[in-house]
This record gives structure tokens, sequence and C-alpha cells, in this order.
């Protein structure tokens, strides 16, 4: 009996199984080796076998599957890429055999943290001279962890190659994360992280210290710390980097892959209310009467419903009545949730094999230019069962993708009720206006 192919798999649950359907057909292309493709359905299904040929369209043919599998929206297009075999004809590689497509059993998001670091640690290793993503897969096959740590030296030459510098590097991650960043056989799967880390290493705000440090003939210690363990309730940082003991402007918050997400307060009381808003300038506790009126009610639903409604009406009122408070609000907003007013913070975006870099600094400076719309978007929660609000703020003087942010709130069942995430999405706004490709 043929296996089901892997184009049987749920819209939006294509994405875990990327690592191991790229490994295989990877291995595949070096090696010869036969894989299993099924056609057909049903009582007509049948297996056929090909080996896939090795050759730069299949490699790009790879990349964009890459692209396609991360997203619900396009991961059934992704199905529908050809690959050439051995023998000259080519298949679907939807109709791989789904006994390959294996579930990753690692946190991507807290892997490309470990990629990155060495995506770094190479471009200060190589300092005169971008990088590529072999130098980092080198660098990676070089670490050997003690238990889930990392802390390694490499030496690096100055433009006097008398001169060394010294670069440490150093990962932490849970041991199933730290077995995957090692573990040689994921790599095919992880190409678009590797390929956007090199990117970012390449870009101005490393290369800028790798020409300092190599041009300045002093040694120097370069220390790259990325610490997936750390307790991040108190910063937004996942990835620094220090020279001599001192931290430079270089300070990642990393996103992996298709993610709005920059900010998120998780709970359904005030005070969790107040922890999301206050930022923004609102004082939700004045609503404290009508919000315990609600949960008196065993409705935190409408409860937490009514304080985004307000919310929602308060910026509303600001846009129409003094639009110059309202922007600075919304810009003190945006920087705590990225940035939780730490100095230097970019949040670091990697994404089909490139590297999007959002710089707060001057956010408030270049909104000026927007005009502010304030709206209510509900949508049914199945869990809840019931209408739940996002706010969306958008520029009412542009068509088309103009939403700056969103705040939604996400609701889960637990033994002892509903429990609510209220998350803080970038749009692509935002982009427009403070990010940049590395």
């Amino acid at each position: 009996m043929a296996d089901k192919p892997i184009k049987e798999t749920s819209p939006g649950g294509l994405a875990k199984y990327t690592p191991s359907v790229l490994s295989v057909i990877s291995n595949s292309m070096d090696t010869r080796s036969v894989l299993d493709f099924t056609t057909g359905s049903g009582s007509k299904a049948k297996t056929i076998k090909h080996a896939i040929k090795k050759s730069g369209s299949n490699e790009k043919i790879l990349q964009e599957y890459v692209k396609l599998a991360g997203s619900a929206g396009t991961d059934r297009q992704a199905l529908k890429l050809e690959l050439e075999t051995t023998d000259g004809s080519v298949v679907l590689i939807g109709s791989l055999a789904k006994k390959y497509a294996k579930a990753s059993k690692f946190n991507k998001g807290d892997v490309s943290e470990g990629i990155l670091a060495a995506a770094i640690t190479a471009r200060f290793v190589n300092k005169n001279k971008p990088i590529t993503q072999s130098d980092v897969i080198s660098i990676l096959k070089k670490l050997k962890p003690t238990g889930i740590k990392v802390n390694q030296t490499f030496d690096s030459l100055n433009s006097n190659p008398a001169v060394l510098d010294e670069v440490r590097v150093v990962i932490s991650l849970a041991k199933n994360n730290m077995d995957a960043l090692l573990n040689e056989q994921n790599y095919a799967g992880l190409k678009d992280l590797i390929a956007s880390s090199a990117a970012y290493a390449n870009g101005k705000d490393i290369s800028s210290w790798s020409k300092l440090l190599y041009e300045n003939n002093v040694r120097n210690e370069i220390e790259v710390t990325s610490d997936g363990l750390l307790d991040q309730r108190g910063t937004k940082v996942d990835l620094r980097v220090k020279v001599d003991g001192k931290l430079t402007n270089v300070s990642v918050s990393l996103k992996a892959g298709d993610v709005k997400q920059f900010g998120q307060v998780s709970g359904s009381k005030l005070e969790n209310m107040a922890s999301l808003f206050d930022p923004l300038g609102v004082r939700v506790e004045t609503q404290k009467s009508k919000f315990n009126e609600f949960l008196n009610k065993g409705d935190t639903v409408k409860a937490t419903s009514h304080i985004y409604n307000y919310v929602a009406d308060w910026l509303a009122a600001k846009s129409s009545n003094n639009k110059k408070e309202l922007i600075k609000n919304l810009s003190d907003f945006i920087v705590f949730h990225a940035t939780r007013n730490e100095d230097n913070v970019t949040l670091v975006q990697l994404n089909r094999s490139q590297a999007k870099v959002y710089t707060f600094t001057n956010l408030e400076k270049v909104m000026q230019s927007i005009e502010p719309t304030v709206f209510i978007k509900n949508g049914y929660s199945d869990v809840a069962k019931a209408q739940v609000p996002t706010i969306v703020i958008a520029d009412k003087s542009r068509t088309g993708k103009n939403e700056l942010l969103t705040i939604r709130m996400k609701i889960d069942t637990r033994p002892d009720g509903f429990y609510h995430r209220n998350y803080i999405e970038k749009g692509a706004l935002l982009g427009d206006l403070i990010a940049e490709y590395a």
C-alpha cells in the first residue's frame, strides 16, 4: 500500500516538517539515494521511486520551498513545486512520501539565536571580508558544548597578522535545541535561517565593528553572547556583543520567520491590562468598576473586551483632537514593548534568507508623516464562543498595507477556565517607517 504524500498535510501544518523534508531531499541530491513518491489517490495510489538531481535549479526550488512552506497562506504553493530527478523526469515535492516528514522536536526560534551567534562569530573571525553560509556552518561544526552551554574561543587576525584578537562565543540553549543546533543533518532544513543570519552579520552593524577591530592592530577580546535560557522578563535582548568587556551598540531582539508579534502581556486581571496599556498613556484603572462587574459574573472575555474598547475609543478621540500627543503615545508604546526602553536594541527578523532590521531611535520623528486612525476589528473565538476585539492602528492617508500595529487578544483553555494572551503585532507600515534589510 502506498504511503500518503506530504500534500495531504493540513493547511498551515507544513512548516514543522521543513527541516526533515529538506534534509532527506538534500541527501538524495548529494548521494543519489532513491526516495519514495506517491502518485494518485485512494485505491489508485502508487509508489514511484526517484533520486533527486543535484543542480543549481533544484537548489533554487528548495529555497523557494522554504519561503512558501513557512506560511499557512502559501504552503499549498510549496507542495506544487517540481524537482528534476536523475532520470530526467520531474516530481512534485508534494508527492514525497509522508514517512520522511518528521515534525521538528526543537524550537526553531531558539535555535535561530544560536545560528545568529555563530554567524556573528564567523564575521569577527573573518573581519576583513563578508562571510558565506559555509563560514557559518564551519563555526557551528566546531562548537563543543558542555551540557547546555557553549563557551568557546577563536583567533582572529588584524591587518597586522602579528596581532590576534580573541573571539568568544557563548550560547546557552535547552538540550533539545542545543542538540538541533549542532546536528549537521538539520542544516539543510535551516538554510533559510543560516543565509539570513549571514546577511545580518555582513550588514553595517557588525561590519563596522569588524572593520574597526581589524584595522586598529590592537589585541581585543570580542564576546558574542546568546543566552536562550536567561530570564527574559526584564529584557528583550536575545544577543549582545561586548568588546574588551564593554557592551557595544549591538543588542538584538530576534524573531525568526513570518512573526508579527513583538510584545506580549499574559493574563486577564486589571493589572495585566494596565501592564499592557500603561505605556500607551491610557489609565485603565478608571474602568475598574465596570471591569469588576463583568468579572463578578465570571466573564473574563467581556471584562477584557471592555478594556480594549475603552482604549480604542480613547485613542480615536486623541486622533481627532491631539495628533501630536497620540503619535508620541504610540511611539512610546511601540518602543517599550519592543525594547523595554533599553538603549541600542534593534529587532532583527530572519526570514526568506534575508535579515530585516528594525531600529527604534527615530520612531516618533518618522511617525509624524502618518495620519493615525484607530478602530476595533472583532473576530470570533471558537474557544470562548464569543466575539473578541483587536485594536488596529493604521494610517488613513495611505492605501493598501497601511497598518502600523495591532493589539489582539488570544484565548486558550485551562482546567480553571480561560487563559488570555494579549499580543502586540507590527504591521507593514512599521517596517516601511523604520526597517531596512541588512
